[in-house]
């Protein structure tokens, strides 16, 4: 398109054209008539037509004087002379007022790079951070055509009340028009309420703690003007129903100041942001890159121009509870679990860096709790536990084929490859079960317990007793097992419910280990010991128990596939 420049200049009526107004036209000759005749006998005649008067000049641009024309009486008998009318008065055009419009037109305004456009929503990308957070872009300015919107950097620590103020944020203004009235002014972001189910969105995060998207109100300036929902997945297309945005959607049910988070209830909304929250003690590192994003009934409505870059999802995990969806290296989906769940655990006892499917302890300061329980269990899994919503929410349901009766289970291949020092921790499966196949997200086991430990520190051993259960052979698997059973124990509603843990004996420690996790679960049924196959799969969990110590220890390796 191009920009019109309207250009405004003053005139006056001297500009009008000048012309000379023509006179009356000439009187005829007298001519012969019946009259004429009759004066051949002494009549008299009739004089010649009088000469024409000149014609009034033209009104409007020549204002022309008429020109009079004059005639005598002809003479008896003589033939009349030609007679010629006066000159009009040459007119000149009265002086007038007013102004001309005369438009000019110049250069393209082309639509940059920086202004977004899918569908019914448009305008213009921006990003935000704190003012200690780094950020790689602090505009699009340079972006270049079909391209994602990307920006990557570290959110710094915010520990001062009130904490978890660190962010770094791209975002899109969804009702705003590419030019302003002006050539240097942009035009104001509106707000507009959405028509669809919710939004659709495409993007990759190959680092970042959490990533959300949230919904902005028109010049929002508080918490309550603003609503977001979590981006478990790193990578889209994902679909977020509008019913699932909520004011401070970073409180799970069970907090106190849940009460003050709000359900959307569908606004004029004038921008969609993607945030990445900071942490209280760490520096979190992010990676973003946003394709688009739409207002849409489902994941296909999400665009899928431009080229996203693909990799590991890489970062720091250090909340007590904190939690991060990744894609392992065979392309699956799976939860990192900082878990520092312990007595003497708290945020920033333990410190975790993944990429993918794999992790290292940076650090591990707490000890073991009450009755010898384990400080942290860090690790990797599939399954639904815990809260999927919110600061913590993570779950692969959907994608692992769980919740499935066991009897159901025709293999589960998996590996489980660590390293590093290991002291006072266990390297181990953790495979939980419930009675239902109802999916929901749950914080434990609600039927049964199965671990599969591949290294037994000195000095700890499992629930229960292995009383006449030593040197077992699984079918297909190397190496001889203990087994060892008893109730969990402690409080709760899951005190009751059996452990079963498989430990190797021969070799003592296994690093490496590829095997079928169903041929324990069979032999755990057909042993009687308190897992059914009428019982359902529900999570599968790998990493470490840990008592005390633990920086360095590291899974280098962990997946699991469910084959029905």
């Amino acid at each position: 398109m191009s920009k019109l420049t309207r250009l405004t200049y003053p005139f006056i009526g001297a500009l009008a054209v000048l012309g000379a107004g023509v006179g009356a036209c000439s009187s005829p000759a007298g001519t012969p008539d019946d009259d004429d005749m009759v004066s051949q006998f002494g009549q008299p005649g009739n004089g010649g037509s009088s000469g024409v008067v000149g014609g009034a000049g033209t009104t409007g641009q020549i204002n022309n004087t008429a020109g009079a024309g004059t005639s005598s009486g002809g003479t008896e008998g003589v033939t009349n002379p030609v007679l010629t009318g006066g000159a009009g008065t040459t007119g000149v055009g009265a002086a007038g007022s007013g102004s001309m419009e005369v438009v000019e037109d110049t250069e393209p305004q082309v639509i940059p790079p920086s202004y977004f456009q899918f569908r019914s929503w448009q305008g213009y990308a921006f990003t935000y951070s704190d003012p200690a957070t780094t950020r790689s872009v602090t505009d699009f300015s340079a972006l270049t055509p079909n391209t994602p919107f990307c920006m990557s950097g570290s959110v710094a620590p915010d520990n001062v009340p009130p904490a978890y103020e660190g962010v770094a944020s791209i975002g899109f203004n969804i009702n705003q028009a590419p030019f302003g009235d002006t050539a240097d002014a942009q035009a104001p972001a509106l707000g507009i309420a959405p028509e669809g189910m919710g939004v659709a969105v495409n993007y990759t995060k190959t680092a970042g703690q959490i990533l959300r998207i949230q919904l902005e109100a028109p010049g929002a300036t508080t918490d309550d003007q603003r609503w977001c929902a979590e981006l478990s997945a790193p990578a889209g297309p994902a679909f977020v129903l509008y019913s699932t945005f909520r004011t401070r959607c970073w409180l799970a049910p069970t907090d106190p100041a849940f009460n003050t988070s709000v359900a959307y209830a569908r606004q004029p909304i004038s921008a969609v942001v993607m945030t990445v929250p900071g942490d209280d003690l760490d520096p979190v590192p992010y990676n973003v890159c946003v394709a688009g994003f739409a207002d849409g009934n489902s994941e296909a409505d999400a665009p899928t121009g431009g080229s996203l870059p693909t990799g590991l999802l890489t970062g720091t995990l250090s909340g007590e509870a904190a939690r991060i969806r990744v894609t392992g290296k065979d392309g699956n989906a799976y939860v990192v679990n900082n878990n520092a769940w312990g007595d003497n655990s708290n945020d920033g006892t333990q410190q975790i860096r993944y990429t993918g499917n794999s992790f290292e302890i940076l650090r591990q300061t707490a000890g073991q709790g009450a009755n010898s329980s384990p400080a942290s269990f860090p690790s990797i899994y599939i399954g639904n536990n815990g809260a999927t919503t919110g600061v913590n929410g993570a779950t692969t349901l959907g994608e692992d084929k769980m919740p499935i009766q066991v009897s159901a289970i025709t293999s589960l291949p998996t590996t489980f490859n660590h390293s590093g020092p290991l002291g006072d921790n266990n390297a181990t499966y953790d495979v939980w079960f419930a009675p239902s196949g109802t999916p929901s997200a749950h914080g434990t086991a609600q039927a049964a317990f199965l671990m599969v430990w591949t290294h037994r520190p000195a000095g700890r051993s499992p629930i229960g007793s292995n009383a006449g259960r030593t040197n077992l052979t699984i079918n297909g698997v190397t190496g001889a097992w203990d087994l060892w059973v008893g109730p969990r124990g402690g409080g709760g509603p899951d005190a009751n419910l059996p452990v079963l843990s498989y430990v190797s004996v021969n070799p003592a420690t296994v690093r490496n280990f590829s095997f079928d996790l169903s041929a324990f679960i069979r032999d755990a049924v057909a042993r009687n010991v308190g897992l059914t196959n009428g019982m359902f799969l529900t999570d599968v969990f790998a990493g470490f128990e840990i008592w005390g110590g633990g920086a360095g220890l590291r899974v280098d390796e962990f997946s699991a596939v469910i084959n029905p």
